[in-house]
């Protein structure tokens, strides 16, 4: 009964079902490759965020490492003045005085009680 239909219906209206089916295949493509290129807009956003935040955090660790350096510096530096000074030293108090000397030009221990007291 269809099928009888079906026959009986104008060739104008295959033509028609047929360039709405092309229509409606036409527009799901298209909404497919738009979801495709917003995810991959998405994704290479997230890529230049993501190599951003390591270059930052690259820099941020040579900043680190340079302080460091400079820091490691200074200690040799304190630690290289303390040792003449304890070549020069002639008796105890003499160096105990280097030692405290030392120690007390740091800039980190400058507020320390002991070094307070001398």
């Amino acid at each position: 009964m269809i099928f009888a239909w079906l026959k009986s219906l104008p060739k104008a209206a295959y033509l028609l079902a047929a360039v709405v089916f092309v229509i409606i295949v036409a527009a799901s493509l298209s909404q497919c490759s738009g979801d495709r290129d917003k995810q991959t807009a998405e994704q290479a956003k997230q890529t230049t965020t993501s190599g951003e935040a390591i270059a930052d955090a690259a820099q941020d660790a040579v900043a680190k490492i340079e302080t460091n350096r400079v820091t490691n510096e200074d200690i040799d530096a304190a630690v290289a003045e303390t040792q003449e000074n304890l070549d020069h030293a002639e008796d105890p108090a003499a160096i105990r005085a280097a030692v405290i000397a030392g120690v007390c030009g740091n800039p980190a221990h400058r507020s320390d009680p002991a070094c307070k007291m001398r």
